[in-house]
């Protein structure tokens, strides 16, 4: 009786013991292998709520795995060519995949249906990804261009040219203002989503850029490269803060933990390395493939890493728990926790927006707007001291800044993807080193000396 209950039981919840035993392993422990493709695996993403896996294969199809028993959910057909990307919606509700037939195709993950085929890249599709608030996805391809489209209808929003080779890789930043790219021309690009105009340019690498992953709190970048790096980035001015060594051969994947507190990378070598990313030491490598891993991830629960293999093998590894309760608190939230003096002689009320105090330091830090009703800090000026009347502009101006700030210890713009102090409209300010052709004329275009970039 027991033996014919149990698999059912396993459908029906297929999480509910297996991933509480699983919590419990050691970090780096093999859970679970996934077998079924006929091909190389080329691609693979976690579903929003971690019970399946999705796959793209050198067959020419995507799978769709439940992670806990391993089994086939769907086998999705329609690509003319291998498969090289795969991406699921914010809602679990969909995927996207990107093929050397040149197409994307969005499926259903409920019925296995094809959605919508969209056309347009010249060459092969080699990456993809489904921005935060599921309206948009961006693609890269071969025919060195980037595509924005419009993820409901699957109508084609904008081509970005900027690279001058294969582009291999694309991110979505937490908040979906920002994605990156990684290309062949050994280059990163930051650009914006809404205008797809490019921000910032990162360079390092000595080789093809392969993979790219914004940390948490949308502050750090991570790439992996033919160099054999895995390299740390500065989002705010693009400065390299780590390089990674430890691979013997390309690094085709990376990401960041839910908590941010390591990194995994999957390489040539046929090996999987986690890494700690304040100081870039190696922490443990993982070995369990025959072949290169071309795809690394970590769950949304941060108990589990996959691995995707030439090999025909997913691997399911437990991360020991390290990381799994260290969700990224709020920026918003962090900056309150450090309130302002208010007998500080330095600090002086603004009267155009009595709501907010403005802290004046007179060593040159940033100025710290702070909501006086419920001391949140909910903005910051410029990095260099500016007079009070020119705060006072710049507040008249920005209404709506809620959750911008600046912090001295680690020189760094923190943009809140957290609780706002009020409603309001998203965060939208403007630094004239952003090369926006188009800048909204009435935001601190008199403003002198260098910005740090833009939040939206």
């Amino acid at each position: 009786f027991f033996g014919v209950l149990c698999p059912v039981l396993q459908v029906f919840f297929p999480l509910m013991s297996t991933t509480d035993v699983w919590k419990t392993k050691p970090l780096g422990t093999q859970l679970r292998t996934i077998v079924g493709h006929e091909g190389y695996i080329l691609g693979a993403a976690w579903a929003p709520d971690g019970r399946t896996i999705a796959t793209a294969s050198a067959d020419h199809t995507v799978g769709l795995w439940r992670t806990v028993t391993g089994t086939r959910v769907f086998t999705y057909k329609g690509h003319d060519g291998s498969v090289y990307t795969v991406d699921f919606s914010p809602d679990g509700g969909s995927i996207v995949s990107g093929s050397w037939d040149a197409t994307l195709i969005i499926w259903s993950t409920s019925t296995g249906a094809r959605l919508h085929t969209l056309n347009g890249h010249a060459g092969t599709v080699g990456c993809v990804a489904w921005s935060p608030d599921g309206r948009t996805i961006v693609s890269g391809s071969v025919d060195r261009t980037l595509k924005l489209w419009n993820a409901h209808d699957g109508t084609c929003r904008g081509t970005l040219c900027g690279h001058t080779d294969t582009v291999e890789a694309v991110a979505f930043s937490p908040d979906g203002h920002t994605f990156a790219s990684g290309s062949r021309d050994m280059t990163i690009t930051l650009w914006k989503t809404a205008t797809g105009y490019s921000q910032r340019t990162l360079r390092g690498h000595m080789h093809t850029v392969c993979a790219v992953a914004f940390s948490p709190d949308g502050l750090s970048l991570a790439s992996g490269s033919w160099d054999k790096t895995v390299a740390i980035w500065r989002r705010a001015d693009g400065v390299r803060t780590h390089v990674l060594l430890g691979h013997t051969g390309t690094v085709y994947s990376v990401d960041y933990s839910p908590g941010g507190q390591t990194i995994v990378s999957g390489a040539w070598d046929h090996t999987v390395a986690i890494w700690n990313p304040a100081n870039g030491m190696l922490l443990m490598r993982l070995e369990g493939h025959d072949s290169y891993v071309h795809a690394v991830a970590y769950s949304p629960d941060g108990y589990m890493i996959l691995s995707a293999s030439g090999d025909r093998k997913v691997c399911v590894w437990s991360c020991g728990g390290t990381d799994a309760d260290a969700a990224p608190k709020p920026v918003l939230q962090e900056v309150a926790d450090n309130e302002p003096d208010l007998n500080d002689p330095g600090v002086a009320a603004i009267d155009a927006m009595q709501a907010i105090l403005a802290a004046l330091p007179p060593n040159g830090l940033p100025v710290s707007l702070w909501d006086l009703g419920t001391l949140l800090g909910v903005g910051c000026w410029e990095k260099y001291r500016r007079t009070l009347g020119n705060l006072r502009d710049f507040i008249a101006l920005n209404q709506e800044l809620t959750a911008i700030s600046f912090d001295p210890d680690n020189a760094q713009w923190n943009i809140s993807r957290g609780p706002r102090a009020h409603e309001g409209p998203a965060v939208q300010v403007y630094f004239p080193e952003d090369p926006d052709p188009n800048p909204n004329p009435n935001a601190l275009i008199n403003m002198p000396g260098k910005g740090k970039g833009k939040g939206k």
